[in-house]
């Protein structure tokens, strides 16, 4: 091994199935690096992804995912929340964000029932965002 590879191996812990960030080890994902930085590109989808990993254990509605990407760009809490507040997130997570994170695999999107489910390439980019976010903050990784 190369003195290289051990240094770069020490730092991101990486080895053949993977890289570790800090304490989190991120699994390989099959999408482009391109789709990746599309798909975080737009901060709704971000919330979208971490919603479904961290609080609704993978599986939540359109409303509620509407409410809640509502109440973190409001800086309100659900009960302060307007029915215009909501409706223009829930509009737009219909149209556009939730079938372009179905369209990469990320989730699966059933339009007609109003429901989202994370797949198992949702918790690897959480762990990424949410890395991302620890060190753009100044937080260690």
């Amino acid at each position: 091994m190369s003195v290289v590879s051990r240094v770069r191996d020490r730092i991101l812990g990486a080895d053949n199935d993977g890289i570790r960030i800090g304490d989190d080890r991120i699994e390989p994902i099959p999408l482009s690096q391109a789709t990746i930085h599309e798909l975080f590109s737009n901060d709704r989808r971000r919330l979208i992804i971490s919603y479904l990993v961290r609080d609704a254990d993978g599986n939540a509605t359109l409303s509620d995912l509407a409410e809640y990407v509502a109440c973190v760009e409001n800086g309100v809490d659900r009960c302060e929340l307007s029915g215009s507040q909501r409706k223009r997130v829930y509009i737009a997570l219909y149209q556009g964000h939730l079938p372009k994170l179905a369209d990469a695999g990320v989730i699966q999107w059933d339009p007609d029932r109003g429901t989202a489910r994370a797949t198992t390439l949702a918790m690897p980019l959480a762990k990424i965002d949410h890395n991302v976010s620890r060190i753009a903050s100044g937080v260690s990784a």
